[in-house]
């Protein structure tokens, strides 16, 4: 009974030490997975603001029309970040958000799908799914509805099936296909998305 009694203590201790440590390699994961992301968001979040600059400063020196000055950063992120697709894929998303404010459409989705294409080229689901996103929200809000939707619902749902997923991400995919379906007139839908990305966040 005794003996018995010790095997089943040391069988408890090992498989409860078990546990923890692969609790402990988890959370180790984890950290790893928060510290990478922060280092690409921070290199990011870099880039764009020497970007920005370079564009302000370049629209001080020089009378150049929006639709000049916005060529040229195209002009400079193929020149400064070809060897970095990553890198490319969010600063062309930046800049297809500036011909969006310039009313330029055609331009903004063609960056966008350029976006597109330097996100496949890493291997970073979430950056592909964050691009598509904001192409799906472009699309949606030139009321090209059938490329939008199945765009964001791919999106989505490759988030939803990381391991480690970025709940920022969705939260900002969520909210732009909650917007898009506002403006198909399914209020339903919009709510549903709206308060899912609202618990992400």
């Amino acid at each position: 009974v005794a003996i018995a009694a010790l095997l089943v203590g040391t069988i408890t201790e090992a498989d409860r030490a078990a546990r923890e440590a692969q609790r402990a390699e988890s959370e180790a994961r984890q950290a790893h997975h928060e510290r990478d992301r922060a280092l690409h968001e921070l290199a990011h979040s870099e880039a764009t603001d020497e970007f920005l600059g370079f564009l302000l400063q370049e629209g001080a020196e020089k009378p150049f029309t929006t639709a000049q000055l916005l060529e040229r950063g195209e002009q400079l992120i193929d020149r400064q970040f070809a060897s970095d697709p990553g890198l490319r894929a969010r600063l062309l998303l930046t800049l297809a958000n500036l011909y969006v404010d310039a009313m330029e459409a055609n331009k903004a989705e063609a960056l966008l799908m350029r976006a597109q294409a330097s996100a496949k080229a890493v291997a970073d689901p979430q950056l592909e799914a964050q691009v598509d996103c904001g192409l799906a929200a472009h699309l949606g809000d030139t009321g090209a509805f059938d490329r939008a939707m199945p765009l964001f619902d791919s999106a989505v749902a490759r988030l939803r099936a990381q391991p480690e997923l970025d709940l920022a991400v969705l939260a900002q995919c969520l909210t732009a296909r909650s917007m898009v379906s506002m403006l198909r007139g399914d209020a339903d839908a919009a709510l549903a998305d709206a308060q899912s990305a609202l618990a992400s966040l």
